[in-house]
């Protein structure tokens, strides 16, 4: 099982409406695929973690890169894993309140993400559990 992650910018901050609609292009996409994954959004700034077999990841991944509403990607890891980390998973959101949050049901809090992965050593939970320390607290 191949996993990547990836660091990127929004060119111009996101509205509630186009994460909502980034969210629903991304799940049907991604089912295409049989990729799983996670994506975080802050304050403009993405990290996303893509798995299942390398040339599904692959192609994902070369359409997220010619995505015009971000710039700055940087791949930061790559590598294979046994199973899938983010199996059940589609994408992080944190923009305001709590509120927002319940409105956005198909986010997952990113806040909450040491409660649902806590003691996995997979190197993707990792790098998010760092991410959300930093940008979130």
């Amino acid at each position: 099982m191949k996993y990547l992650i990836y660091l990127s910018t929004a060119v111009n901050l996101f509205s509630q409406d186009q994460l909502e609609e980034l969210l629903k292009k991304a799940r049907a996409n991604n089912a295409k695929k049989s990729v799983t994954g996670m994506l975080l959004y802050y304050d403009g700034s993405f990290i996303q973690v893509l798995e299942g077999d390398a040339t599904d990841v692959d192609a994902v991944y070369d359409t997220i890169k010619a995505d015009n509403r971000h710039k700055d990607l940087i791949k930061i890891a790559d590598g294979e894993h046994d199973e899938r980390a983010f199996a059940a998973w589609s994408m992080g959101f944190r923009r305001g309140t709590a509120t927002e949050f319940a409105e956005l049901e198909a986010f997952t809090d990113p806040r909450k993400l040491s409660e649902l992965v806590s003691g996995s050593d997979h190197p993707a939970f990792i790098m998010l559990k760092t991410f959300v320390r930093t940008n979130l607290q």
